[in-house]
């Protein structure tokens, strides 16, 4: 049986997909780590071409030869001495995915790139190489001199930089149309147009009057939505095909659920924008929910609030047994998938999804709080016994005076109290949504271990700032305890619909001030929810600067020479030297 999740000719997508691609992976000042994906199965080649803005004429001959019709692989190194590469095979068996390392880079170095499709003659069939999506084509030339994709190593040990931060990609809305199933929302991508533009900013030296410290992005969740849309869910595609053969045996097969997932990455990373940030700057991947399913691991075994997945399958004459053979095969793919286009290419191991890296005076931790994620284990139900050793075994490690960032995709600090804990008890509907949070009774023990764990970080002199999204609105809050204090800066969502009045509940829902249940107290510094993203700077003093971008923040450069910049929506200062 075939369960094609989406005919693309009967109901196209309202975007490309995403069929070429780069993703600029883990980067140090030596190293680099580069996702590529193919449209067709095959032997392809990444080339790395150094070249120095002020360096034209080399970008110049570059682009000639790759415009020209003999672009040959011995012709490139006869022109380009200097140039890096290393070759793929790629398989449909993986999706076309594939990570190639790069290693012996020179550090704060420029890198022009090239994919493309190696042939028999030893000719080279460029598939990757277009002008990307930022303010102004023309401005790109000029104040770069480039005309394709390109990236940056590292500088070594830092006295300051730069990072971004974003979650929660969902630009979809169904349609009225049943032509076209879903559209993008018109205030959707503005957000990322923003920030794609706004990334080249930090990242264009020959700008006047910006910095070019920006060292990488951090997607903190969510990247994609396999639930986002009632027209392209994933889990109603499976409520409505599931069954069992003549043999007893349930379907779809994980394969088939496999190509649902590969689906929507396609869709949602086929925006040129996406590309482009994707391509261009250093980024780090952590899944959330709904990489996997809404409110994964935050459902009970029996009762009430179970999981969907039951009751769907009883009304199609499944058992509840047939129902957790599906369910272990949706995670079994989710977690394929999410490591052929994301964890791929994120410092570390398969076995782990959680990972660590360090830049300059800052050391970040990426916590994985969804595939280990089981309210109905007894303890350590979000991280799990192992990766919180983990974890409190790196923490006892950082050293005083360096800037701990720890990426939780789930807010430790957002919601209500008495929100939290009444709401669960009396709306099955966002049950999960609510035992998904921190806050919620059920994980006290847990949540307290981990605070507790950084509180002890904080009195040796580490500063301590938590990373977060997952909750469709940017905030930032300050935590007290004595004199130590630990910030929380979470930004979400980048792209999502939500009616005025719909943000309007989620913000009465929002702690403005009160104290943890281990005794600190806390103050909520600014909020938002509007689309948006942050970018953060460390500082030689090892103070933190906090800026919140959304899509009225457009970025005008005139020949590389003026610009014209709306302000942040506002400035936080973290560890300020003058209130300490």
């Amino acid at each position: 049986m075939n369960f094609s999740f989406y005919k693309h000719n009967e109901k196209p997508w309202p975007n490309k997909r995403l069929k070429n691609g780069v993703i600029i992976g883990h980067t140090t000042d030596t190293e680099a780590k580069i996702w590529i994906r193919t449209q067709h199965e095959g032997k392809y080649l990444l080339a790395l071409v150094p070249v120095k803005y002020e360096d034209k004429e080399k970008e110049r001959r570059l682009n000639d030869f790759l415009d020209s019709k003999e672009c040959t692989l011995r012709d490139l190194k006869k022109r380009f001495p200097d140039f890096l590469k290393e070759e793929a095979q790629t398989s449909f068996k993986q999706d076309c995915t594939k990570v190639l390392k790069f290693k012996g880079l020179k550090p704060g170095s420029r890198y022009r790139y090239f994919l493309a499709a190696l042939k028999k003659n030893g000719h080279l069939d460029v598939v990757i190489d277009s002008l990307p999506y930022i303010a102004s084509r023309k401005v790109e030339k000029e104040s770069s001199g480039s005309a394709g994709f390109y990236f940056q190593t590292l500088e070594t040990n830092p006295k300051s930089f730069s990072f971004a931060l974003f979650s929660c990609h969902n630009p979809y809305i169904d349609s009225k149309d049943e032509e076209t199933v879903v559209e993008v929302d018109s205030e959707n991508m503005k957000a990322w147009d923003s920030f794609s533009r706004n990334l080249h900013r930090h990242r264009s030296p020959l700008v006047k009057n910006t910095s070019s410290d920006l060292a990488f992005v951090i997607g903190g969740g969510d990247q994609c939505y396999v639930d986002g849309s009632d027209k392209i869910n994933i889990w109603y595609y499976l409520y409505k095909v599931m069954g069992v053969d003549e043999n007893g045996e349930v379907y779809p097969s994980q394969e088939d659920m496999v190509s649902w997932y590969r689906n929507i990455y396609r869709a949602y990373w086929g925006f040129p924008q996406v590309r482009t940030v994707f391509g261009m700057y250093p980024t780090y991947m952590i899944w959330d929910d709904h990489e996997i399913g809404d409110g994964w691991g935050s459902f009970e075994k029996k009762g009430y609030f179970r999981d969907p997945i039951y009751k769907k399958a009883r009304e199609r004459g499944l058992n509840d047994k047939q129902a957790k053979k599906l369910l272990d095969r949706m995670f079994a793919a989710a977690k394929q998938v999410y490591f052929e286009y994301e964890h791929s290419h994120n410092p570390g191991t398969p076995e782990k999804l959680y990972y660590d890296f360090s830049h300059g005076n800052a050391r970040f931790y990426v916590l994985d709080g969804r595939g280990h994620r089981d309210i109905n284990r007894k303890n350590y139900k979000i991280l799990g016994e192992k990766q919180m050793k983990h974890f409190k075994d790196y923490v006892s490690k950082v050293e005083e005076d360096k800037v701990l960032f720890v990426v939780s995709a789930v807010p430790m600090l957002h919601t209500r109290s008495f929100v939290t804990k009444l709401g669960s008890k009396l709306s099955k509907k966002y049950s999960d949504d609510l035992k998904d949070s921190w806050e919620h009774s059920i994980h006290e023990q847990e949540r307290c271990e981990l605070m507790s764990c950084l509180w002890e970080a904080a009195k040796r002199g580490v500063r301590v700032c938590i990373l977060s999204g997952d909750v469709h609105a940017s905030a930032v809050f300050e935590l007290k305890n004595g004199e130590q204090r630990i910030y929380q800066v979470t930004s979400s969502a980048i792209t999502f619909h939500l009616h005025r009045y719909a943000k309007k509940l989620l913000s009465w829902f929002v702690t403005n001030d009160g104290a943890t249940d281990e005794g600190a107290e806390y103050q909520r510094l600014a909020y938002f929810n509007k689309s948006s993203y942050a970018m953060l700077k460390v500082n030689e003093n090892v103070s933190v600067n906090v800026r919140f971008y959304d899509a009225t923040q457009k970025i005008e450069l005139d020949d590389g020479k003026r610009k014209s910049i709306l302000p942040s929506l506002a400035t936080i200062k973290l560890w300020d030297r003058g209130n300490d």
